[in-house]
């Protein structure tokens, strides 16, 4: 999935728009892009299996694609994600 790595300007936009989400549920509206930009590179080989949303109602109706290669990000542009969702959750043991 992603990984610590090096910058990858491919989220950039992204990121330095997640600093304007203030509240659970907030948005941002982002500039136009290629979504193709967010993935890896090479998209050939992938795995798909059945099974449910992560979060509640948990529903059993989600498609998860996973591609056998990764994508990078900085460890700074991971930690802007994590401080969405509380950057406590996330830190390494």
């Amino acid at each position: 999935m992603i990984y610590a790595g090096s910058y990858n300007p491919n989220y950039e936009q992204i990121v330095s728009k997640l600093k304007d989400i203030k509240n659970n549920g907030g948005k941002v509206v982002l500039d136009n892009f290629p979504i193709m930009y967010l993935l890896p590179k090479t998209t050939s080989c992938w795995y798909r299996y059945c099974g449910s949303l992560t979060t509640p109602p948990c529903t059993e109706t989600v498609i998860w694609t996973l591609f056998e290669k990764s994508i990078s990000m900085s460890e700074y542009q991971l930690k802007e994600f994590r401080k969405l969702m509380g950057e406590r959750i996330y830190r390494r043991r």
